[in-house]
């Protein structure tokens, strides 16, 4: 599972509640001004380029 989250955006609760869960996850730093990640264009992952998000491990 992977949580994408972004600087100065509302990804703090859902990174919260994940380790409350004590659930494993990665976190993925999302550029918002390029809408990128380190895997290339974020927009394939969500096309509104929202943070955050969520991807399981199934990719859904």
């Amino acid at each position: 599972m992977q949580l994408f989250f972004a600087s100065g955006a509302s990804s703090m609760a859902p990174h919260i509640l994940l380790r409350e869960l004590h659930l494993d996850f990665e976190l993925q730093r999302v550029n918002l001004d390029q809408k990128t990640w380190v895997k290339g264009d974020y927009n394939k992952v969500n096309p509104k380029s929202y943070v955050p998000a969520l991807e399981l491990d199934d990719g859904e």
